[in-house]
């Protein structure tokens, strides 16, 4: 199993937490409020990012703890890699200066770039805040297309920082009036480079999970997806070459614009998602609730299906509360859908009788209340 053993200190409502784990689900059930999914966020933070909540690091303390009585939070998980054993941990710690700062750390190893355990593990995550992902706003999917797309490929997760950092630079610079023209260009082309890599793995991954739906027999409405954005169609239309100097050319055409505006008009940043029902030929976001999940819950599966195929790293796959507004068809559908998966699932729920319900299907599963 990719996670054997589960560690939390000072996680929100986790003082001390530990589990070992010997199976491939592992069911996690209890009234709301005792900290189901508290845990899956643990587990979500061994990914880039800041979690399924999107939390920053002061708020995974414990709620009511008393000022400056916690200086570090941290998860930690012992995995098995290529036969090997390998703990993978990250959490909090304040520098000299008191400011808090994540640590990331493989086998004693502190590595300074926290994808660098993508190389281990993958995190895949549905919860009930991505319900209208179909209906938010484009950063936000940008946001959701990225997790996908550096799940695929581990380099992806520091392009999208490298590039938010140049991108700053050159808002910076172009503040400064007398800025230094070959410097900005130099910054502009190292730009349009990172911005071309950016753009083409988001297209590769997104064909891959593509490709996984086209060949996929689970009851779940499969979505129609396609990237929108004048450098996406240029990628479709296979114009590749052009792509660079075309982003070159806008940036130095927009540089009064964007320093007035002080934000980058073009670019990979301004990408975004067109998502059809597949059968109605509709937009995802004037489908009714109940398809938009379903289409959701379809993106999810085929994407962890993919990554099972071609990742070197284990993945597992986090579910909170999915059951709950499931119908029996559709809660069994789901139950045979992560059987396939051939991926660690771990999931929240409030009712019981969905650990039988499994049970039945799967004679080897963990289960913790």
């Amino acid at each position: 199993m990719p996670i054997n053993k589960l560690a939390l200190s000072n996680f929100r409502n986790h003082y001390h937490f530990q589990i070992n784990v010997d199976s491939p689900i592992v069911v996690i059930n209890g009234p709301n409020g005792i900290g189901k999914t508290n845990i899956l966020e643990a587990l979500s933070f061994l990914a880039p990012g800041r979690g399924l909540r999107h939390a920053s690091l002061d708020q995974i303390f414990p709620i009511n703890h008393i000022k400056n009585t916690y200086d570090e939070w941290a998860v930690r998980c012992d995995i098995t890699h290529n036969q090997n054993s390998i703990t993978l941990s990250t959490g909090s710690i304040k520098d000299h200066s008191n400011t808090i700062k994540r640590l990331v750390v493989i086998d004693d190893n502190v590595t300074s770039k926290h994808s660098d355990i993508l190389n281990y593990l993958k995190v895949v995550w549905l919860i009930p805040q991505m319900d209208g992902i179909f209906m938010e706003s484009p950063s936000n999917r940008r946001k959701f297309i990225d997790r996908i797309t550096y799940n695929f490929f581990p380099e992806h997760a520091p392009a999208i920082l490298n590039y938010d950092k140049l991108l700053k630079s050159r808002l910076t610079i172009l503040h400064d009036h007398k800025y230094d023209e070959i410097w900005l260009k130099t910054l502009e082309e190292q730009i349009a480079h990172l911005s071309c890599a950016i753009l083409i793995k988001r297209h590769q991954a997104l064909n891959l999970v593509q490709q996984e739906l086209h060949h996929d027999d689970s009851p779940f409405l499969k979505p129609l997806i396609k990237f929108i954005g004048p450098l996406d169609q240029l990628y479709t239309e296979k114009e590749k070459g052009n792509i660079i100097d075309l982003i070159i050319h806008h940036l130095k055409r927009l540089r009064h614009i964007d320093a007035t505006s002080n934000r980058t008009n073009f670019g990979v940043h301004k990408s975004d998602i067109e998502t059809l029902h597949s059968i109605k030929n509709i937009p995802a976001h004037q489908s009714s609730t109940g398809e938009q999940k379903s289409m959701l819950t379809s993106l999810i599966l085929g994407q962890v299906k993919a990554m099972s195929k071609i990742n070197n790293a284990k993945t597992i796959l986090l579910l909170d509360e999915v059951f709950a507004h499931l119908d029996q068809s559709a809660t069994s559908s789901l139950i045979n859908q992560i059987h396939l998966s051939n991926v660690q699932t771990w999931l929240t729920t409030t009712d019981v009788s969905l650990v039988n319900r499994i049970s039945v299907k799967h004679n080897n599963i963990s289960f913790y209340s």
